[in-house]
């Protein structure tokens, strides 16, 4: 219930006609009939289930699920282009664009699918012409853009991607996301000095979600609690957890 044609050429990788078939909506459909294809969420009993329910549910997600990354590349060039797909999308907007079963936005897609080329391009659009991303700057991935509220998950609400990397208990997205946010200090050669806010990783009382308390929580996943150990960035998350008595009951 609610795939459509993009959905299914999306999960079997058919890049070609995926890149016909969108090419000849963008010519030919009114906005309203573009509208039905590109924001048609797949949403039946089906998809209820892992893996499915981490596709994203939305085309854009799909594209984004199974690295479609030059048919998601088009869709965005039609959005520069055509005056009838502008407005049309957007990576950001919890209340209309996320899954409905999951909550998840795109970037929570690559994430939740440990796919970190297509988390930068969703950051950064590097690859499209430079003019094309000027115009689309604003439609960029916000990696602080929150989970909505998803009738199958939840317990994944309200979650930035980098804490639900930390709530599915996968380091390598935690430590990708946790690396794309940061600001390099200086370089000397070989070694890389990064600049990182701290606010994610605890916002001092101002929230439930941050790193510091899905770490800390009794419910939290085996892989979740191996972020706490010595091993894992040498210690980083441990660490910060010791300055944070209240959350290991010290």
């Amino acid at each position: 219930l609610g795939e459509n044609a993009l959905h299914v050429l999306m999960v079997n990788r058919r890049e070609k006609q995926l890149l016909e078939l969108i090419d000849l909506a963008s010519a030919t459909f009114s906005r309203s009939m573009l509208r039905r294809l590109f924001c048609a969420q797949a949403s039946g009993p089906f998809f209820n289930d892992p893996p499915m329910i981490y596709y994203g549910g939305t085309v854009v997600a799909y594209a984004v699920a199974f690295s479609m990354k030059k048919p998601f590349a088009r869709i965005l060039e039609h959005i520069v282009d055509n005056p009838k797909m502008q407005r049309l999308l957007s990576l950001n907007d919890s209340a209309h664009h996320a899954c409905k079963l999951s909550g998840f936005l795109p970037l929570h897609v690559c994430v939740a699918n440990g796919l970190t080329e297509m988390y930068d391009f969703l950051l950064s659009f590097d690859g499209l012409p430079k003019q094309a991303q000027l115009k689309l700057h604003h439609l960029r991935a916000d990696p602080q853009a929150l989970t909505a509220r998803g009738r199958q998950c939840i317990e994944l609400c309200s979650l930035s991607p980098l804490q639900l990397a930390v709530k599915m208990g996968n380091k390598r997205m935690f430590q990708h996301a946790l690396k794309a946010s940061c600001a390099i200090f200086w370089r000397w050669g070989p070694v890389t000095c990064y600049e990182l806010d701290l606010s994610p990783i605890d916002s001092f009382n101002m929230g439930g979600n941050d790193v510091m308390e899905l770490v800390g929580r009794l419910d939290a996943s085996d892989g979740t609690k191996e972020l706490l150990t010595e091993d894992f960035m040498q210690g980083f998350i441990r660490e910060h957890c010791k300055r944070a008595p209240r959350l290991l009951g010290d």
